[in-house]
């Protein structure tokens, strides 16, 4: 049966909701502007499907959990039980590269196995799969959400080199990604396109709008480029400053809202403020600091890893904003059911 419902978590502010089929997150309060429209419980979880990838790009979360044991998770029945009663609405399988074979038929099988939680993929678009994963892809309603940081293939081989022993280069890569992003359309997949703004792409960033737009791309997300342990000089000329990103990122969702295009701008700058589950089958959230992880135990543990993360950091990666300051007072949501 296709994964196409409302989730619904009641607050005491009103009520939090994710549309699984549509992956939007809205919220109804009961008295507006009392208090701020934060969870009380995990919103979001980020799965490790593996952590091996075809590409080795500059700014991947994987790189700053370079001490876990194991690479690739493994999906037994205890971790699909605890997942499908956990709070959690939303499951990002993430990586390495999760569609990348062997490992997509890992996804695969979790998407299949999941019950009641919206599933989006992150994917580097440059691995297409067969028509068995499509259809189910489809079937189920998962988002498959790219990472493209250009429309300019020099600005975006910048941060994303193809790995070694690769059968692709770096150009050949991006228009793979090109490519794909089509075909996962054709296909009959809810597509977004996840970007990354650091100094040198900003600027090329509204002319991206009108490509998305011409390509039929109703979703965009942005992030602030959070730099791994690998970056040796992570405030060089790749970081944006926190002021600038955050005028830039709402300037963008504007103009990018003004074409029909839905923008969600993550408003946070950590490398991963939600929850992230390893092939080890380890808890972690990440730190203020990049390359800074929290380990909170293992997944089936009984603890209070919730209090470890605050709320704010659930609502404001995916709730849409517009904001100018990082002070979470002013922040005001404007996805409302």
């Amino acid at each position: 049966m296709a994964r196409n419902q409302i989730i619904e978590r009641n607050e005491n502010w009103g009520c939090l909701r994710y549309n699984t089929s549509l992956h939007q997150f809205s919220y109804t309060e009961k008295l507006p502007k009392t208090s701020e429209p934060y969870a009380s419980l995990p919103v979001v979880l980020n799965i490790v499907i593996s952590r091996r990838c075809n590409m080795n790009c500059r700014y991947c979360v994987a790189k700053d959990f370079a001490g876990i044991v194991n690479e690739d998770l493994i999906l037994s029945n205890d971790l699909i039980r605890w997942l499908n009663n956990s709070p959690f609405m939303l499951l990002v399988l993430t990586g390495g590269e999760p569609l990348m074979p062997p490992y997509d038929a890992v996804s695969l099988r979790l998407i299949n196995s999941i019950k009641r939680r919206g599933i989006i993929i992150d994917t580097n678009g440059t691995w297409l799969p067969d028509r068995t994963v499509l259809n189910q892809l489809k079937k189920h309603n998962v988002m498959v959400r790219v990472s493209m940081d250009s429309i300019s293939p020099e600005e975006e081989i910048e941060q994303r080199k193809v790995g070694r022993g690769q059968k692709l280069d770096d150009h050949s890569a991006y228009y793979e990604k090109l490519n794909n992003i089509l075909k996962f359309q054709s296909a009959g997949i809810c597509t977004a396109v996840q970007t990354v703004i650091w100094r040198s792409n900003s600027s090329s960033l509204y002319q991206m709008i009108y490509w998305l737009a011409d390509h039929g791309i109703k979703r965009w997300y942005l992030q602030r480029l959070i730099p791994s342990h690998r970056f040796k000089k992570p405030t060089g000329r790749f970081v944006l400053e926190k002021s600038k990103y955050y005028s830039e990122a709402t300037s963008i969702a504007k103009k990018a809202r003004a074409v029909g295009i839905e923008c969600v701008a993550k408003m946070d700058l950590r490398h991963n403020s939600v929850f992230l589950l390893t092939a080890d089958g380890e808890l972690y959230t990440q730190g203020n600091a990049p390359g800074q992880k929290v380990r909170l135990g293992r997944f089936h543990d009984i603890n209070n890893y919730f209090d470890y993360v605050s709320a704010a950091d659930h609502a404001c990666r995916y709730y849409i904003a517009d904001v100018t300051t990082e002070d979470p007072k002013t922040r005001q949501g404007i996805e409302k059911g």
